[in-house]
């Protein structure tokens, strides 16, 4: 019987982990749409709620083992048994809810990462505690060492949990605010400042918004809208982002309109209010800070201010860039941004005449990384010339087709990681070339009119299943269809001949 029941508790801890392990990688990286967003919404908001009964009931767990150390009674161990149930049990709840939460998208950042996976740790280790109990209990003792490095482990494991939740939840100073100073110099890391000139200093003392608007947006807003914690989707901590519209597609501040500047108009509304900021229970800003929030709006929102050394290097560096781009056009490269607001390009040689020249390779290379699509069709390209390009991180398309000796670039092909579609077609690709290509890894390979046998093509369209090869076309096979619709078509339609 006490087999019975181990391999049952067994198998309901192994279903909980195989649980927990399905929520971590369907919550990782997934597209919620707007209909499962309520939900996610929903759940997720009980997560700060729940997370408290694991804790509490690890707590209690401690209590209990180290008073059966002092004592030894079966009325404890029971109840010990019990609670490490509850807690395995808890502690995959709250994983699952914290999960949710993270992917509402209002949490961001390195201490959003470390709470995340660090809670998964723990709920992981809870489970295992579990199972040693269990065994434990049905087997005479036996994990029982087990069981206490783990309870230790977790003992430890915990405040560190909880520290990165509650910085997650009041900000990163929350614990150290009213710390001796002593104290916060020994727990906070120190903020490392560059210099500034006498010029410099004068112009961020005479700015209103580094001076007066900063401070405010600190103090009031960037806890919950700030690196770690966005709510909304509204970030509130730099200049930038106080310009960017969020979740509801409003921009927080309207130069020079009062009235269509969304933030002012929520620390208007009354502290009861839903869309009151902040909200109800914060501490919000006096009427004096307010008015000289909406002067500040009233007056342009002037931002911090601007590094001019900053600004004419960023200015020359654009134009160097721009110097080369017009070079490459100049030979007949088409150099085109993807998109208007793209940092990508697409490059046609179409209109390159002759042979390309290795210098124009050598500018490219400055903007390999930015390629997104490459067009060199007929291109008498050499394996030297792609050597400049090796290793582009974000190609996508590449079309080589009519490309002499394409065995001898398969290598720097292979470099190409993000490479989605590759067109050989009319090269002289042979068998030996086709099996060392390893791209695409996942999207389209064209490999018809190459010198590639109908073997090799079998064989390697079985072994690649990833990806769609096309091959020359059975022009055969076609008349043959051709012939059997049209025989097909006459059975029903006599008059078709």
């Amino acid at each position: 019987m006490k087999k019975f029941f181990f391999l049952l508790s067994t198998t309901l801890l192994l279903g909980l982990g195989l649980l927990l392990g399905w929520l971590v990688v369907y919550t990782e990286g997934q597209v919620i749409s707007e209909e499962a967003l309520q939900w996610t919404q929903f759940l997720g908001r009980f997560h700060p709620v729940i997370l408290h009964l694991p804790v509490g009931l690890f707590v209690g767990l401690v209590i209990l083992e180290l008073a059966a150390l002092c004592k030894c009674n079966e009325g404890l161990k029971r109840a010990a048994h019990i609670l490490v149930w509850l807690m395995a049990i808890t502690s995959v709840l709250t994983a699952y809810l914290g999960l949710l939460l993270a992917a509402n998208g209002d949490y961001s950042g390195d201490t959003l990462w470390l709470h995340k996976w660090l809670g998964i740790v723990f709920a992981a280790t809870a489970l295992v505690v579990a199972f040693f109990k269990v065994r434990s209990v049905y087997y005479g003792g036996r994990g029982t060492r087990v069981y206490q490095l783990l309870m230790l482990g977790l003992l430890l494991l915990l405040p560190v949990v909880g520290h990165y939740g509650g910085n997650l939840t009041h900000g990163s100073g929350y614990l150290t605010e009213y710390a001796p100073d002593w104290l916060k110099a020994l727990i906070d890391e120190p903020v490392e400042r560059a210099e500034l000139s006498s010029a410099e200093t004068g112009m961020i003392e005479d700015n209103r918004y580094t001076q007066q608007i900063q401070p405010l947006l600190d103090q009031y807003c960037v806890q919950c809208h700030g690196i770690e914690k966005q709510k909304s989707k509204y970030r509130l901590d730099t200049y930038d982002t106080l310009m960017t519209p969020g979740k509801l597609g409003d921009t927080p501040i309207e130069p020079y309109e009062i009235s269509e500047s969304m933030l002012l108009e929520y620390m208007l509304l009354p502290e009861a209010d839903d869309m009151a900021m902040p909200p109800e229970g914060k501490p919000r800003p006096s009427a004096e800070e307010i008015m000289m929030f909406a002067h500040w709006v009233a007056d342009g929102a002037e931002g911090p201010p601007i590094d001019e050394a900053a600004l004419a290097e960023e200015r020359a560096a654009k134009e160097a860039e721009q110097a080369q781009l017009d070079q490459l056009i100049s030979s007949g490269i088409m150099v085109l941004p993807l998109s208007l607001e793209s940092e990508f390009f697409i490059v046609d040689f179409q209109n390159a005449k002759g042979s390309i020249a290795a210098e124009d390779f050598a500018l490219l290379a400055n903007f390999k990384d930015r390629i997104w699509e490459l067009k060199m069709t007929g291109v008498p390209v050499t394996a030297q010339q792609l050597e400049y390009l090796r290793g582009a991180t974000e190609l996508r398309s590449l079309n080589l087709s009519g490309l002499a000796d394409a065995d001898a670039v398969v290598d720097v092909l292979n470099s190409f990681k993000s490479l989605e579609t590759l067109n050989l077609f009319g090269s002289d690709l042979s068998d030996t070339g086709l099996a060392a290509l390893a791209v695409p890894t996942v999207g389209s390979l064209y490999i018809g009119s190459t010198q590639v046998s109908p073997e090799q093509f079998s064989a390697f369209q079985q072994a690649r299943a990833d990806i769609q090869v096309y091959g020359d076309v059975d022009m055969d096979a076609i008349t043959k269809i051709q012939a059997m619709d049209l025989e097909n078509s006459a059975k029903f339609d006599p008059n078709k001949k």
